[in-house]
């Protein structure tokens, strides 16, 4: 496919049960677009993930899916990473969902500023339909136009690390040329390194104001906050 703007890239392992309602929230927002691309890393699941991602795989001819044994999130993602089209990467957990009505105004609003990386609006949402807003405290005001100290020095001195991957937007050209991928050691809290590096490298910055993503809330623990990251990223600006 030619000028994707977006590669939404959803690593899968056995999530059988929240797969269908993750992809179905990208897919009913990408018809009549030809701009955006959607990459299925599963990664060795046991369960019928990886049926589900093949059968997405035959119907919409913007779907790329690729099988591989189980390496772990990180794996997946860099996957997923590596044969991507668009100008933009997004990365999306299978049990997690992206806000209808969003895809339009992002892809409106990237053409336009082009930053590095652009920050997100995310909520968390519970079973019973419950939603409460992620709390980042990062807008448009405080990150557009400015120089990245700047931005550095403002997230350093935030109550809230922004530390998820899947939370940004990151212009693929950037990541590649700076050779930023997540350690594929299997640690815990990878998002937490990728997310430092990748603010640390990128020389422009932007929010947008929309309700984007949307985590789900099945267990407990599944945001994590880390100071010892927002120590490292205040000792170097």
């Amino acid at each position: 496919m030619d000028d994707i703007e977006l590669s939404f890239i959803v690593p899968v392992y056995n999530v059988e049960d929240y797969l269908n309602e993750c992809l179905d929230s990208i897919i009913v927002q990408i018809e009549g677009m030809n701009c955006v691309e959607i990459i299925l890393v599963d990664d060795g699941s046991t369960d019928n993930s990886g049926t589900i991602c093949d059968e997405y795989g035959k119907i919409y001819s913007y779907i790329q899916v690729i099988h591989q044994k189980n390496l772990g999130l990180s794996c997946a993602r860099n996957a997923g990473l590596k044969v991507a089209s668009g100008k933009y990467i997004a990365f999306v957990d299978s049990d997690d969902k992206i806000t209808q009505g969003s895809l339009q105004k992002i892809i409106s609003w990237v053409e336009k500023t082009k930053a590095d990386i652009y920050f997100m609006q995310a909520k968390k949402f519970y079973s019973n339909g419950y939603k409460v807003d992620l709390g980042d405290g990062i807008n448009h005001k405080n990150i557009y136009g400015r120089s990245k100290r700047e931005v550095i020095k403002f997230i350093a001195k935030s109550k809230k690390y922004p530390g998820s991957a899947c939370t940004k937007l990151y212009r693929r050209a950037f990541l590649i040329e700076a050779g930023l991928y997540f350690p594929n050691d299997r640690r815990y809290s990878e998002d937490l390194g990728f997310v430092r590096d990748c603010l640390l490298t990128a020389n422009s910055f932007d929010c947008i104001d929309i309700p984007y993503y949307e985590y789900r809330q099945n267990r407990e623990g599944s945001i994590t906050n880390s100071f010892s990251i927002k120590k490292s990223i205040k000792n170097i600006y």
